[in-house]
């Protein structure tokens, strides 16, 4: 029964006269013991392999192209490649970056070659260079007119680039033709187009300094109307105009300066004596940023002073008197005359005596005057006229007070402290106790012994 059990067993194959199987037959043989599944799989593999073996050894003979350039924006491509092709250099375009490629080998021959032919990558605006071209001579005073306009548009789109979150500008004048009449003047306009590079943006300030920039090279161009667009259609002049949300931003980070600057100053006061993590401190300061100017004008009403001063002194002596009666009567003929009703001393006591005539009493006498003994003359009419005028100053001040802005209101320091902490030397156990009114005094005493300042501080326990 075992002789019929050992006579079932499988042959085992021996080698003939003790030698190996050959490297290819024992492969063959253990590939047809495979089953189909991973036979198909080896047999894949090795065909990749061999495609990649192939692939690795024709690119390694392949020549190694540069860039001659990043992109052909801007560029004349026809021309590029008729000056590439006449100089027998090869070249070859990246069909996703645009990128015009050379061999390493040529990449310093083709550059002297374009730059011999004038073909240079440029930003496509047209300058000032515009005016060297030769006009012709029936040339229009429009078409100058234009050129100049276009040419100063280039300039700035150039000078807009040049900053380093945009790619290009393009800048749009509308300059209308000067009037001689006020009522028919209108005012020049601008607008620029920023083209900004991918995940950049322009801060606030930059496009004030755009909107300036373009301002002042534009004669009696206003800030007002210069309009700025990103590629997005992204209005980026109206965040310049909002001049007050600009002027708050910036009173709110110098309100968070100052108290960051006195937080750190409470920092370094209470660090030394308390240790890290042992306190906790805010600042908050209340600063008025209002503009005010007041101007003060006084008087002093005691110190008066006399200025100047004028006197006018007049006296005059007619030696005929008044002839004729006054006013319309003088104009009129006389009336017809009466008989007087009295005669003698009286009619000569009432009637009228002429200047320089002597005088008589009732009597008909002569009045004779006591000093000289010669007879009194009536007198000549005489004017006086006596005037003075006087200007005093008094005493004035004036006064101009314009207070800065950023003034300190009201600062509030909140310091919370921890317990104390005191450690016992004997058996190294620790104990809180809160601040008494005498150490923090002492606390105080040690930082003004090293020349620090302390501010009020309150003092409570966390």
């Amino acid at each position: 029964m075992a002789e019929a059990v050992a006579d079932n067993v499988p042959a085992k194959a021996t080698p003939i006269d003790g030698k190996p199987p050959l490297f290819g037959l024992s492969f063959l043989e253990n590939l047809s013991e495979m089953t189909m599944l991973r036979q198909v799989g080896l047999l894949v593999g090795l065909a990749a392999s061999v495609a990649i073996g192939f692939a690795v050894v024709l690119w390694s003979q392949q020549p190694d192209y540069r860039p001659l350039y990043g992109s052909l924006a801007g560029m004349d491509a026809k021309q590029v490649m008729d000056t590439l092709a006449s100089a027998d250099i090869p070249y070859t375009v990246e069909p996703n970056s645009g990128a015009l490629l050379v061999k390493a080998d040529d990449l310093s021959r083709a550059r002297l070659k374009l730059a011999a032919a004038g073909v240079t990558p440029s930003d496509g605006n047209i300058g000032f260079e515009i005016l060297d071209k030769e006009q012709g001579l029936g040339t229009s005073q429009f078409m100058e007119a234009t050129r100049y306009r276009r040419g100063l548009e280039g300039e700035l789109a150039r000078t807009i680039s040049s900053l380093n979150n945009v790619k290009g500008a393009r800048v749009h004048l509308a300059i209308p033709k000067s009037s001689v009449f006020v009522r028919d003047e209108r005012k020049p306009s601008a607008s620029v187009l920023v083209e900004l590079y991918s995940g950049r943006s322009l801060e606030p300030g930059q496009v004030v300094a755009i909107i300036n920039l373009v301002a002042t090279s534009v004669p009696e161009l206003s800030k007002s109307q210069i309009t700025v667009v990103d590629q997005k259609g992204n209005l980026l002049s109206d965040q310049a105009e909002n001049a007050e949300m600009t002027m708050a931003g910036k009173q709110f980070d110098y309100s968070r300066r100052m108290e960051s600057m006195l937080t750190q100053r409470v920092h370094n006061i209470l660090q030394p004596v308390l240790g890290n993590d042992r306190y906790k401190a805010e600042v908050s300061a209340d600063i008025d940023f209002s503009a005010v100017e007041s101007t003060a004008e006084q008087f002093n009403p005691d110190q008066p002073a006399l200025r100047s001063e004028q006197s006018v002194n007049e006296q005059r002596t007619a030696s005929n008197g008044p002839q004729g009666v006054p006013g319309a009567l003088s104009n009129q003929p006389p009336s017809p005359a009466s008989a007087p009703q009295t005669t003698g001393g009286a009619q000569a006591s009432t009637g009228m005596v002429q200047p320089g005539q002597p005088l008589v009493d009732a009597n008909g006498q002569q009045i004779m005057d006591p000093a000289t003994g010669q007879p009194m003359l009536a007198p000549y009419p005489a004017d006086k006229r006596q005037q003075s005028t006087k200007n005093f100053e008094l005493d004035r001040s004036i006064s101009h007070t314009k207070q800065q802005q950023g003034r300190l209101n009201r600062l509030s320091v909140s310091v919370v402290v921890d317990d104390q902490v005191k450690i016992n030397p004997a058996n190294g156990e620790t104990t809180r106790a809160p601040w008494t009114p005498t150490n923090w005094r002492a606390s105080l005493a040690w930082c003004r012994t090293r020349s620090v300042s302390t501010p009020a501080v309150a003092t409570a326990s966390a």
